[in-house]
């Protein structure tokens, strides 16, 4: 740690910047320091590092005290991007810290040159001796102070992180993404299920916001020590890390905002070079599923591991409200009809895409009116499930935490007499309310009694007939009550 200038600012460089011009190897770095995590997660005594991260990540987050998170952000090259993503990050109160690894050896970055608007203290940067590229921000998790991660890129704005992070913490066990529609789609398709073996992953990228615990990290690190990889597929971990937690990862569809892609790690944008850099990735793609499906078969305690719940099928969770207030939940899976290939390590990613398929009819309909319409403030969109509401079907919101608010209103083609209004405080026990309701034109507005209003966290609708009919919702939103 040094202070420059007098400043409370505190650079980790472990030293390296003394000796940095004298570069070791990449893969000696990179085997010096997992061989440091890995002793220390030895001598914890792990059995089955996998079945026991996974089984403790829950626990291990919800009872700590302190239930923040540390954020994780790679710098490369793109400094006037870093200086708008970490001063979003510091807006939320639940990010306890910010991690800057720097990969770039050039410079010796530090928290004058990222212009940290305010909690200067909670920022830490990592100077590092190599371009780490990818592995260094589960080495940067490793290093915080909380129990789970929050990881970004710094060509994304996180502007759902609230409603990322209150699911987390609804399954902490598993890893969080959010993506925009197209890659949600597709991330479906990128999945890898043999029930012989005992695979059932998915791979979905990192960049543009994903939560895990420590514990889910910590595990992951101890994958790679183990798989014999060469130096440059150390690098690129991300592609395999939410494949080798052998668990469909938990995914928010929203709307993304992209910062300036200059200096990326493909190089000089265009069109050539984007095709060779989707084709290297997919290579590591497949390479990582098929060190998984071989680990598995060899009941590698370190990859095998159960279908933890919510499973797919189970989830609700959709897309986060254009506010970061709220997030719309339904039980109705827009992609639900994918049907997918049985995974052998001959399959490929191109073998996935085009052999995980859904009817071209039903991915019209999510394409063209996703989750996240629902909730976008905009009511020229809308968001329709595929098929028709059918008994026991819902949709709804999960308002974080307990709240007060006197009404919901809908705006969309519903008949609201076939639908059941009812609230929860934990999103498992439902107790229906005696809502009323009046309609004018398409706009459809329930009202619980006054006595209700700060007493529950989600709210639904519920179909109550055989057939509730085909939904459109050009928003759904709260009103909270006025004092």
């Amino acid at each position: 740690r040094r202070v420059h200038g007098g400043s409370s600012t505190c650079i980790m460089t472990f030293g390296w910047h003394k000796w940095a011009r004298y570069r070791l190897p990449f893969k000696v770095v990179l085997g010096l320091l997992a061989l440091l995590i890995v002793t220390r997660f030895a001598s914890e005594g792990y059995e089955k590092p996998q079945l026991r991260s996974l089984a403790r990540a829950k626990s291990d987050f919800v009872n700590f005290e302190d239930r923040r998170v540390t954020a994780v952000v790679l710098n490369w090259k793109r400094l006037h991007n870093m200086k708008s993503v970490i001063g979003n990050l510091l807006k939320y109160d639940f990010v306890g810290e910010v991690i800057v690894w720097n990969n770039n050896v050039d410079i010796l970055l530090t928290t004058q040159m990222l212009q940290v608007p305010n909690r200067v203290e909670d920022v830490r940067i990592v100077n590092s001796p190599q371009n780490m590229l990818f592995f260094a921000r589960f080495l940067g998790c490793q290093i915080g102070r909380f129990s789970a991660c929050l990881f970004q890129d710094d060509d994304w704005q996180m502007t759902s992180a609230r409603a990322l992070y209150y699911n987390f913490l609804n399954a902490p066990h598993l890893i969080h993404c959010r993506t925009n529609t197209i890659v949600h789609e597709l991330s479906r398709r990128w999945s890898f299920y043999n029930s012989d073996v005992g695979v059932h992953a998915s791979f979905a990228w990192l960049g543009t916001g994903a939560i895990a615990s420590q514990a889910v990290v910590k595990t992951f690190i101890v994958q790679m020590s183990a798989a014999g990889l060469d130096s440059f597929s150390w690098g690129m971990a991300d592609l395999y890390f939410t494949t080798w937690a052998n668990q469909v990862p938990y995914q928010l569809e929203d709307q993304l905002t992209e910062l300036s892609q200059e200096n990326s790690f493909t190089g000089t944008p265009g069109e050539t070079r984007l095709r060779a850099g989707v084709q290297r990735n997919k290579q590591y793609m497949e390479k990582g599923a098929r060190i998984l499906y071989e680990q598995v078969s060899m009941r590698n305690p370190l990859f095998v591991a159960p279908v933890l719940l919510p499973s797919v099928t189970d989830r609700n969770s959709r897309s986060a409200c254009r506010l970061d207030d709220c997030i719309f939940i339904t039980d109705m899976d827009s992609l639900q009809d994918m049907r997918y290939l049985k995974y052998t390590p001959g399959v490929s990613i191109d073998d996935l895409e085009t052999g995980n398929r859904i009817p071209a009819d039903v991915l019209s309909i999510y394409l063209d009116h996703p989750y996240h319409f629902a909730v976008d403030d905009d009511k020229q969109t809308s968001y329709r499930p595929p098929k028709a509401v059918a008994l026991g079907s819902y949709f709804g919101l999960d308002l974080f935490k307990v709240s007060d608010f006197s009404a919901i209103v809908v705006v969309g083609v519903l008949d609201p007499k076939q639908y059941a209004f009812q609230t929860s405080t934990d999103g498992f026990n439902w107790f229906p309310v005696e809502a009323k309701w009046t309609a004018s034109s398409t706009t459809i507005t329930f009202a619980p009694p006054a006595n209700l209003w700060p007493s529950f966290r989600y709210v639904r609708l519920l179909c109550m007939h055989t057939s509730c009919g085909y939904l459109t919702v050009y928003e759904i939103s709260y009103e909270r009550h006025e004092l």
